[in-house]
């Protein structure tokens, strides 16, 4: 388990990795089918990959892969990279 990072929370307090992706896919960018970011060596360090992977596949959402970041495209709308 790892200790909470979220501000103002109380650092002895420890969250699991499937509490760190639903804390993640709940932010409110999320929720407002924003997307977003994270570098992938984070995600391994607080959760996994395949963790993740399956989370925005049961929600119907994408992941885009842009250097070491990944970037989860929170709707269920068509991607198209324009350029």
């Amino acid at each position: 388990m790892l200790f909470s990072q979220r501000k103002g929370g109380d650092m002895n307090k420890k969250i699991t990795p499937k509490a760190w992706i639903d804390q993640m896919f709940k932010a409110k960018i999320a929720q407002n089918g924003g997307p977003i970011r994270r570098k992938k060596s984070t995600i391994e360090k607080h959760a996994s990959l395949d963790g993740v992977k399956e989370e925005a596949k049961k929600r119907g959402w994408h992941i885009v892969e842009v250097g070491e970041q990944w970037v989860v495209i929170c709707n269920k709308g068509t991607v198209k990279i324009v350029l």
